[in-house]
């Protein structure tokens, strides 16, 4: 029974660590976005800003890509946690 714990654990753990990076990932892309934004409104015009301006989205579409991953594999852990969990309850015997 204890190994099923420590699954359900590591589990739990990389949940945690996947919304924390979701989290921190989220705000660099609010704050490249206004930065981005900010830049387009003070440098309206400029050629070489104009440009940097379009590499900045490009990367900010990479990153949302890569929460929408992250998301996407946080919830399949979630599920296979509560699968787990469900299982567990089931071999113990609890009223579940």
């Amino acid at each position: 029974m204890a190994d099923r714990g420590v699954k359900g654990e590591a589990l739990m753990g990389m949940v945690q660590a996947l919304n924390k990076f979701m989290s921190e990932l989220s705000d660099c892309v609010v704050q490249l976005q206004k930065d981005a934004n900010t830049c387009a409104d003070n440098m309206a015009g400029d050629e070489y800003s104009a440009k940097a301006i379009i590499r900045v989205n490009k990367c900010l579409g990479n990153y949302r890509k890569l929460y929408d991953s992250a998301e996407q594999l946080r919830d399949k852990m979630q599920a296979k946690y509560h699968q787990l969990d469900e299982i567990s309850h089931i071999l113990d015997g609890d009223d579940y």
